[in-house]
């Protein structure tokens, strides 16, 4: 596996993490409806709708690069 598909792959999986943890985060709002639980799930959600568009970006840069 070269590094340009270990990054691809690499930040898939943290995209993964970062939505599995607001969607633990917002339901632990839901259940106790603590603001900070929400804050967490908000805050988690942005930063995997971040790491999602830096990822199309990313790939979309290197698209014509060819590592061997």
């Amino acid at each position: 596996m070269n590094l340009k598909t270990f990054h691809i792959v690499f930040i898939s999986l943290a995209v993964l993490l970062l939505a599995v943890c607001a969607g633990m985060e917002w339901s632990t709002f839901q259940q106790t409806k603590a603001v900070s639980h929400k804050m967490g799930a908000l805050g988690f959600g942005a930063a995997a709708l971040v790491l999602a568009a830096y990822e199309v970006w990313f790939f979309f840069k290197t698209r014509r690069i060819i590592i061997a």
